[in-house]
């Protein structure tokens, strides 16, 4: 015969502390995929972009090709990477402290 489990209570804290952390994980994944379209719409709010140059800034943000003149830069598809890359991993890190909790 096997022996019974005892089930704790859960505990208010640590439920709490998994949905903040839930919370941290989503803003942080979707901030990381987001980065480019966060950078066009900065761009045309202040004033250096037209509103109809939203497509082009984001365009560039995440891939570094002006659309305008064919131009590209490579400096900027490696930090687009690199933002992805980390963001999305700090992400998965943060999911599985929570999992840990």
């Amino acid at each position: 015969m096997g022996r019974k489990k005892h089930r704790h209570p859960s505990n208010p804290v640590r439920k709490w502390a998994k949905r903040i952390l839930s919370g941290v994980k989503l803003f942080v994944g979707g901030a990381a995929v987001s980065h480019g379209a966060i950078y066009g719409v900065t761009q045309v709010a202040s004033g250096s972009a037209g509103p109809e140059k939203l497509p082009r800034e984001t365009i560039w943000a995440y891939t570094g090709v002006n659309i305008d003149d064919g131009s590209f830069n490579g400096d900027q598809l490696k930090k687009s990477l690199i933002t992805i890359v980390a963001g999305l991993g700090v992400a998965a890190l943060i999911g599985f402290a929570n999992k840990r909790l």
